[in-house]
């Protein structure tokens, strides 16, 4: 489900849509939308240098009583399990069974005992067990899907670096205004980012991955791990989008950004609102409800003009902006972003930056 989301909202497209979105509905997250498929795992080695081939047998995947993967908690929107102190404990709500899948998980990534020494400092602290539990979840608790998942995040993250991103150097991008989010959470406590795809204008393809990457990342420190909060919710406004974002490259680029957030973000959409959709994508949407599974409709929330019901229902007013319906102050200003990153403005901005700053010492001196 956090695939239809991702994809739409980074395609905001009117033509090439329809036939992506079928191919999301009818494929596997892993056929479709991951690379991972198509890659396989170095075989492990024994004590005497024998290579032990991995066995695809019932060990490998097991799921809940039910039948299906469980989640640590009841669900999306349901309170963390807290203990005495108040603290998130992330075992506490495993079966013995995922106990176990998480002990052996943590054996094959080298994370068991002592053995950690492949790991830089940094890696360890990512590498909790909620992290683990994420993308054991994501693959269904298959051992050797997640490992494979797991790893070629490492890899990614080593090489794509996504703490060295810097304020500076996404400033073109912010300025748009397209996205970013502000301190303010929905009524679970994740973080908000707000969409605004109508008002994307730039260019620079490996900039727009980065920026995403920047803002999921500053979503994710905003994020009280201590009460079990990890997910964060989106609400994506589409006023202002048609055919002039429907390109080819638009198209490519949102593939990379599916699989950017998909491949190695997974376990992370709380809530999605799609706003002021277009009205045949609103209405496709209505037509093919009965065909979503219920988990995802209750996920991705898709409206046109009259979501305000809806959205009030995951997000308090205070926390929402006033575009919105909510009663909150805050508007993006994008000097004021500039200020809070330390990061020096366009020209245009410090010029008006400076004019704001004369006509109020000239008020004060009246």
């Amino acid at each position: 489900e956090d695939n239809l989301f991702f994809f739409f909202a980074f395609t905001h497209s009117h033509s090439f849509f329809f036939f992506c979105f079928f191919l999301l509905l009818m494929d596997s997250n892993e056929e479709v939308v991951s690379s991972q498929s198509s890659t396989t795992t170095t075989p492990r080695v024994d004590g005497e240098g024998k290579k032990k081939k991995k066995k695809k047998n019932s060990s490998s995947k097991k799921k809940h009583a039910s039948g299906q993967p469980s989640s640590p908690r009841g669900g999306d929107d349901a309170p963390p399990s807290l203990d005495a102190s108040g603290t998130f404990d992330p075992l506490a709500a495993l079966t013995d069974e995922q106990k176990d899948l998480l002990v052996a998980f943590k054996e094959r990534m080298g994370l068991a005992g002592e053995a950690k020494s492949e790991y830089k400092k940094r890696e360890l602290v990512w590498l909790d067990d909620m992290c683990l539990l994420r993308f054991l979840r994501a693959r269904e608790w298959d051992l050797d899907a997640s490992e494979l998942m797991l790893r070629n995040t490492l890899k990614w993250r080593r090489e794509f670096k996504p703490h060295k991103i810097t304020p500076q150097e996404i400033e073109p991008e912010a300025r748009q205004a397209k996205m970013y989010l502000h301190v303010s959470y929905d009524k679970a406590q994740r973080p908000l980012v707000y969409m605004k795809p109508g008002l994307d204008t730039g260019v620079d393809r490996i900039l727009k991955v980065k920026y995403l990457v920047w803002v999921l990342e500053q979503a994710i420190s905003f994020m009280d791990a201590s009460r079990g909060v990890e997910k964060m919710s989106w609400i994506a406004d589409f006023t202002g989008t048609g055919m002039r974002q429907s390109s080819v490259g638009n198209i490519s680029l949102s593939k990379e950004c599916l699989t950017v957030v998909c491949d190695h973000y997974p376990e992370r959409l709380g809530k999605a609102f799609l706003i002021n959709t277009p009205w045949v994508f609103s209405a496709f949407w209505k037509c093919i409800n009965g065909l979503i599974p219920p988990v995802t409709l209750e996920k991705i929330r898709v409206h046109g003009a009259d979501y305000h019901e809806d959205l009030f229902d995951t997000v308090d007013k205070p926390a929402l902006e006033a575009e919105y319906g909510g009663t909150s102050d805050f508007k993006y200003d994008h000097a004021t972003w500039c200020k809070l990153h330390n990061v020096e403005p366009p020209a245009p901005e410090r010029k008006a930056s400076k004019s704001s700053k004369k006509a109020s010492k000239g008020a004060g001196a009246e």
